[in-house]
C-alpha cells in the first residue's frame, strides 16, 4: 500500500514518487458513507460480494428516502462502487444534486470467495459458527480472516483506503464527499476510524455514516450515524 510522506514543517506532502502535493492542513475532509438500497439477495440473506445484483423495488424506494437526507449535506462529488446496486443508489441520490459521479471497482464489497451466492444459514452450516463469528468480528486480531478463495477483511479495507486517500490527496479542492458502497465496505471504513464503536455498527440498507479525514495527520475519525431509519438494522452484512 502506497503512503505519502508528510512534511512536519510545511503544508505539503511528498508522495512515494517524489511529487509534491500541496495541502491545507487546517482542514478536515468530511465523508458521508452509505450502503446501497435493498436487493433481492439482501432480502433472502444471500451473500453477494462481487456478484452484480440490482436494486429491487424496495431498494429504489429506500434510495429516494436517503436522497432527501443527502440533499441537506451539500456534497461536492460522489465516489461509488461500480457494482450496479451501489451505482444505481448513487444515481438516485444525485438526481437533485447534479454533482459528478466517479465509479470504481476499488469500492466494491469484499470478494467473498466460496460462500458467494450462499444463504447465511448455508454458510454457518458449511463453515461453522466459529468462522461466522470471525467474519462478523471487528476486532483487529480477526481482520486477516477470509473465507476460502476470498479476500481478507484487511485486504478489503486497504483496497478502499488506497483509492480514497489517493483521491483526497490529489483532489484537495473537495471537502464534502459521498461514498456509495456496500455493507462490508461501510463497516470496514467506520471501524478503521479513531473512536469508532467497539461492537459492529448497524448497517441496514441505505444506512448513512459520517467520518472525517485529517490530511495533516493521515488520520481517520468516526463522527457517527446520520441515517438509520429502516426497520431491519441487521448487524450482519452480505
Amino acid at each position: 500500500m502506497k503512503r505519502a510522506l508528510v512534511s512536519s514543517v510545511t503544508n505539503y506532502i511528498l508522495d512515494l514518487e517524489g511529487a509534491i502535493i500541496i495541502m491545507d492542513f487546517m482542514s478536515r475532509i468530511e465523508l458521508f458513507v452509505f450502503r446501497h438500497g435493498e436487493t433481492d439477495w439482501n432480502k433472502e440473506s444471500r451473500f453477494q460480494g462481487h456478484t452484480d445484483i440490482p436494486l429491487n423495488a424496495k431498494g429504489i424506494e429506500q434510495a429516494y428516502s436517503l436522497a432527501t437526507v443527502i440533499k441537506t449535506l451539500k456534497p461536492e462529488i460522489i465516489l461509488t462502487s461500480d457494482l450496479n446496486r451501489a451505482k444505481h443508489t448513487a444515481q438516485i441520490v444525485n438526481e437533485d444534486l447534479g454533482v459528478s459521479i466517479i465509479e470504481t471497482p476499488m469500492l466494491r464489497e469484499c470478494r467473498l470467495g466460496e460462500p458467494e451466492g450462499l444463504l447465511r444459514t448455508e454458510i454457518v452450516q458449511k463453515y461453522g459458527n466459529a468462522m461466522w463469528q470471525k467474519w462478523l468480528s471487528v476486532k483487529n486480531e480477526d481482520q486477516d480472516f477470509s473465507f476460502p478463495l476470498g479476500e481478507s477483511k484487511r485486504e478489503h479495507l486497504l483496497r478502499q483506503l488506497n483509492f480514497i486517500e489517493s483521491f483526497l490527496l490529489n483532489n484537495t479542492h473537495f471537502s464534502r464527499i459521498i461514498l456509495s458502497t456496500h455493507g462490508g465496505s461501510l463497516r470496514r471504513l467506520v471501524h478503521y476510524c479513531k473512536s469508532s464503536p467497539i461492537e459492529p455498527i448497524a448497517i441496514p440498507n441505505c444506512a448513512l455514516y459520517k467520518i472525517e479525514f485529517e490530511p495533516a495527520k493521515r488520520e481517520w475519525n468516526y463522527v457517527g450515524p446520520l441515517y438509520l431509519s429502516h426497520e431491519n438494522e441487521s448487524k450482519t452484512f452480505i
